[in-house]
């Protein structure tokens, strides 16, 4: 929010309340008067003047001022410390309950004189009206033009129609500041009902949106491919080569591969076991029993004390590394099991991503980082596969053309003159103020690795391509993270377009990424999945990619067949890629469940305001509804009388009566939800925020709002006929006489 837009609402906010405070000091100065009519008439006709009889009936109300404000300082004490126990984990100091300024009397004071001279302007305006004039006694009074059209139009109803209109014009007025202060009390009832609602379903949003689905390792840590400036020595040209780091596989065909379990490592020649390590590593994965025994086993060598065995500074430095290494990944592996009970070790595959074992709910997709310059910061760039589950799930328009045209800006080079259509998340959306129809241009992080040659002692750089996206749709239903959404086969085909033929690095990419998108759907590159598990499946099989090729002979065109990749062991090890890579082993893990139990701790002292304040809400509400009640009632005494004196019936006066603030109250109500819907779309994100809570609200019709505004509804309408119906009840036709 802009410095001009925070000061124009803190101009109009305080504004809104005093108009409001105005209303309230009129109509409870009126009805004050109005009960006191003959009295005050009296008064004014023995020679009193209005200045006095206003400080008269002002000094009427000073004790219930007096009263109001006192315990309006112990509840807003007690709101104070509501909303400092939201913020205690961002406090450092003790914040005791009567925490009150001495600086703090001096306003309330001033506040306190304003509603005096309120109340004495207000009562000299009302007095000073035909109010205690002999016309607005009641003596020479008229019939308005008004009444004679109305009388005029209804002359063909019958007599309890008319009247019930005779009664509705009579208040008219009271039924209308019913419904004002009404919507008043059911806004904050229903914003408060909304915002709890609404944080709920922020909370669980993301575990909904995803079922029947209940995990997701995003393995945005593994390169796609990597291109090799290979080494003279070893290279047939000097032209740069693509390594693809994986390929997918599923289940089934990981069972075809030679596990590399116990019994191999015991039972296997020490030839045969090299001959695997340097020349089928490929074929192979280590099951988690044998990844347990391994890591054990490591550790003990480390451990291992023996002085007869000096260690010179190199040798220590190694096993100091290979010491620091291993304690880090049990570090991660004991993170995990805390993380999910049901993770009980890892399967660890070469070069491959496996697919879950269920292929009819299967939905991967190629998941990535991209850097949005704009806003500065990471988003995650998901890449679904085209198949009718995922179109559906991301809310992607199928039939429409995912690379369109666009209009070139000043000194953009022809060959961005496309775009690609995304959607994206309610997240993003609101956190960069990103709308349909927008552009925006990301550059993909992770999509590959530039390696300047094969030594494992060089440090990689990786290939960041940009794209251009333009927003389709925004998903609701993601409120956690921001992420991007498009189809795989259409991000690579778009990458193939927009790839500037420059030099051969630029058209060696330019082949690869038309390659993967000519290959698919046969073939995609999705590098995570979904799982019906809260098992991640990349999580219980772990991806090492392959991050080059080792030189094993000195034959140069035997070492640069494309089948050789992936064979030796060193393929997957390229020091702090490998590091890197293992380090983002427990990152970007999501467990929906998991997610909505973490999220719930956060907002859980929120929902305890909410929940303070729907009963201070409610209580409010049943004293204004009370008070408007009561004072009517008060008002209407002379006509309720006559009605009784007449042979009216009880169920018919009730009835006359009551239907006025059914109207009243079924208005209130329905304006209080278009107030509430927009006080938490301008309000609610402003205060989360405030509060350090990221998360994203909206308004949704659940069950539990329409059920308790409709139970509001009925209450209050129960509550007023009940307070109409005692009232009238009380009122005898004998009496009828002596007021009127």
């Amino acid at each position: 929010m802009s410095k001009n837009e925070f000061t124009q609402k803190s101009v109009k906010t305080p504004l809104f309340i005093l108009a409001l405070i105005f209303l309230i000091f009129f109509f409870i100065s009126q009805q004050i008067i109005l009960m006191h009519q003959q009295t005050l008439y009296y008064l004014k006709s023995l020679g009193v003047n209005n200045s006095e009889l206003s400080i008269l009936t002002t000094l009427s109300l000073c004790a219930p001022v007096v009263v109001g404000f006192i315990g309006s300082i112990f509840v807003s004490l007690l709101l104070q410390n509501i909303i400092m126990e939201v913020t205690y984990d961002n406090l450092i100091f003790y914040h005791p309950f009567f925490t009150i300024e001495p600086m703090l009397f001096l306003p309330l004071i001033i506040l306190f004189v304003i509603n005096v001279i309120g109340f004495y302007l207000v009562n000299i305006f009302i007095i000073k009206s035909k109010v205690l004039k002999t016309s607005g006694m009641g003596a020479i009074k008229g019939i308005s033009t008004f009444q004679q059209k109305l009388k005029w139009t209804t002359g063909k109803l019958n007599s309890k129609t008319r009247i019930g209109f005779a009664f509705a014009f009579k208040n008219v007025y009271k039924n209308f500041v019913s419904y004002l202060f009404l919507t008043l009390a059911f806004t904050v009832l229903f914003f408060a009902l909304q915002f709890n609602g609404s944080i709920w379903g922020a909370v669980k949003s993301y575990e909904n949106w995803h079922a029947p689905f209940k995990s997701i390792k995003l393995n945005h840590a593994l390169p796609l491919f990597n291109v090799v400036h290979q080494n003279k020595e070893f290279s047939v040209d000097n032209s740069p080569k693509i390594i693809d780091s994986y390929q997918t596989i599923s289940q089934e065909e990981l069972n075809q591969l030679i596990p590399l379990d116990l019994a191999f490592w015991q039972n296997t020649d020490e030839d045969d076991i090299i001959n695997t390590l340097t020349t089928k590593m490929d074929e192979t994965y280590l099951p988690k029993e044998t990844v347990k025994a391994m890591m054990q086993k490591m550790i003990d060598i480390i451990n291992e004390d023996n002085p007869a065995k000096p260690k010179n500074g190199n040798d220590k430095s190694k096993s100091d590394g290979i010491k620091t290494i291993i304690e880090e990944l049990l570090g991660k592996l004991i993170k995990l099991k805390k993380i999910n009970p049901e993770f009980d070790g890892l399967n660890v595959v070469f070069g491959k991503v496996v697919k879950p074992n269920n292929s009819k709910n299967e939905m991967g997709v190629y998941a990535t980082k991209a850097w949005h310059a704009k806003s500065a910061r990471k988003i995650n760039l998901i890449g679904f596969e085209n198949d009718d589950h995922s179109y559906k799930h991301f809310q992607y328009d199928q039939n429409e053309q995912p690379i369109i045209s666009r209009q070139l800006k000043t000194n953009e080079p022809e060959i961005v003159n496309l775009a690609l259509k995304a959607n994206i998340s309610q997240t993003l959306a609101k956190r960069t103020n990103i709308k349909s129809g927008d552009e925006i241009s990301l550059e993909l992080k992770n999509i590959g690795l530039e390696r300047i040659d094969q030594r494992d002692d060089v440090i990689s750089h990786g290939i960041s391509p940009k794209i251009i996206l333009q927003v389709d749709q925004i998903v609701e239903e993601e409120t956690i993270l921001e992420n991007v959404y498009v189809p795989q086969t259409a991000l690579f085909k778009y990458l193939a377009l927009t790839t500037n033929q420059l030099d051969t690095m630029s058209g060696i990419l330019k082949e690869q990424y038309q390659m993967i998108a000519d290959d698919m759907p046969d073939q995609y590159v999705s590098n995570s999945y979904y799982s019906s598990k809260r098992l991640p499946t990349q999580l219980e099989y772990f991806t090492l990619p392959i991050l080059k090729q080792t030189n094993k002979t000195s034959d140069k065109q035997a070492d640069n067949d494309p089948n050789q990749v992936g064979s030796h062991i060193l393929d997957y090890y390229a020091k702090e890629d490998s590091k890197k890579y293992l380090q983002s082993a427990t990152s970007d893990l999501l467990i929906f469940d998991l997610v909505t139990q973490k999220l719930y701790p956060s907002v859980a002292p929120m929902l305890g305001i909410l929940n303070n304040a729907i009963a201070f809400s409610i209580a409010i509400a049943l004293v204004i509804s009370l008070i408007i009640t009561i004072l009517a009632l008060l008002e209407n005494k002379k006509v309720i009388l006559l009605f009784k004196a007449i042979g009216y019936s009880k169920r018919e006066i009730n009835l006359y009566l009551i239907s006025g603030y059914l109207v009243s109250i079924i208005l209130a109500a329905m304006t209080a939800v278009g107030i509430s819907t927009l006080l938490l779309n301008k309000v609610g994100m402003q205060f989360m925020h405030a509060v350090s809570i990221k998360m994203d609200l909206n308004f949704a019709w659940h069950l539990d709002f329409i059920f308790t505004a409709i139970l509001a509804v009925v209450w209050f309408f129960c509550l007023i006929s009940w307070t109409i119906t005692i009232y009238s009840r009380k009122q005898q036709p004998k009496n009828a006489f002596a007021v009127l």
